[in-house]
Parts: structure tokens; C-alpha cells; sequence
């Protein structure tokens, strides 16, 4: 996919996120979430929180430049790994070693994910493929007339769904509560269960 359009409210180079591929270290598969250089190297579109490592920006400009990755929280807790170990990623290319760098929060995926260079992964996954795009609107913008623009420009080359930030964040929050749908119904099947044995030991004490 090109580059976002140049058009009047918009500034770029856009990072574009590639969605999680499995590529599997042993049998588990490890998602990877791809960006450009440019998302991680500025802090124009935002820093990702880090809880291990050194200075944070350091961190994401080597990750930019290709020179090791971060993985999220629930990574080492599946596969033992650490800051500073060296991960090794199997590509279509070959084994790629890579140390990790740090630890974030990312809950795409139940068993961890590894933030990583798009440029890195273009050349050793042979995928130059995205299927996200950010676009900053500078400040005054009509976000109405940008969303239009995006849509002719490109909705006829690819199938596009053009979101406001805030509806990409309604977006997973309702992801979130769907997810959690069921723990309201365990909490009253629990609770239910608490009633019938406290009238079972009272029956139980009435001579």
C-alpha cells in the first residue's frame, strides 16, 4: 500500500502497523506488531510505556533502527525470556537473532507479542503489506473533510474503513467488555451458589 495522501490537514509519514503474523517459537505462535521507523524513532505519535530496560527513548529509537525488540508482559511469562536476552525469530529467510530490549504492555495476543521494525520485517518476512494507517491531522483541521479525502483517494484501490482515534478506543473498549461479558454471569452463578449453602447449613441447624 503507498503512502498515506498528502492532503491539506495531514502530515506523515504515517506508521503503518502490520497485523500479528504467527511464525511460532517452538510450539506456541509469537505475533509480531510491525511498525514503521518513524512511529517508534518520534514521539509524535505517542510513547508506549516501558517497564523494564533504560531510557525509554533510546529504547524505541534502537527498535526503529532495527537493532532489537520489545516484547509485551505476557512474553516472558510464557517463553522465560528477559531484557537484554537475545530473541530469535524464525523468518522466511532464516533464523533472525535479535536481543530484547524491553518489556510493555500489549494485549493482542494471550502469549505475548514482539514489537519490531517494519523495514526489519519487510526484508526478512518479504511482506511490505499494511493494513494500518495513522494519520495526524494538524491542529484546525477539518477531520470531516480529511476522512472524505482519505476515502476517495484510496477507497477505490483497497477496501478501507477510515477511524477518528476516539472511535478506534470505543472500538476496543467494547472489544474489552465483550471479552469480559461472561465474568458478570460467573460472579452471580458464584453468588448463587454462596445462598443455597448458607440456607443449607441454616436447614441444616433447625431442630
Amino acid at each position: 500500500m503507498p503512502a498515506a495522501p498528502r492532503e491539506d490537514g495531514a502530515r506523515g509519514p504515517p506508521p503503518a502497523g502490520c497485523e500479528p503474523l504467527p511464525t511460532g517459537r517452538g510450539p506456541t505462535p509469537v505475533p509480531h506488531n510491525a511498525f514503521d521507523p518513524a512511529y517508534f524513532a518520534s514521539p509524535e505519535f505517542g510513547r508506549w510505556l516501558l517497564l523494564e530496560g533504560g531510557d525509554p527513548n533510546e529504547v524505541w529509537r534502537a527498535v526503529a533502527r532495527g537493532e532489537g525488540v520489545v516484547v509485551s508482559t505476557s512474553f516472558p511469562l510464557h517463553f522465560g525470556t528477559r531484557v537484554h536476552d537475545t530473541l530469535v525469530l524464525e523468518s522466511p529467510t532464516g533464523p533472525l537473532p535479535l536481543p530484547v530490549l524491553s518489556v510493555t504492555m500489549d494485549f493482542a495476543s494471550p502469549g505475548g507479542t514482539v514489537e519490531i521494525s517494519r523495514t526489519l520485517y519487510s526484508r526478512h518476512w518479504n511482506d511490505s503489506q499494511v493494513n494500518r494507517v495513522w494519520v495526524r491531522a494538524e491542529p484546525g483541521a477539518d477531520l470531516i473533510a480529511l476522512r472524505a479525502a482519505l476515502a476517495r483517494d484510496l477507497r477505490s484501490k483497497y477496501t478501507l474503513r477510515v477511524f477518528s482515534s476516539g472511535e478506534m478506543v470505543d472500538y476496543w473498549v467494547a472489544q474489552i467488555r465483550r471479552g469480559f461479558a461472561g465474568v458478570d454471569v460467573l460472579r452471580a452463578v458464584v453468588f448463587l451458589v454462596m445462598l443455597l449453602g448458607i440456607a443449607d447449613t441454616l436447614a441444616s441447624g433447625v431442630v
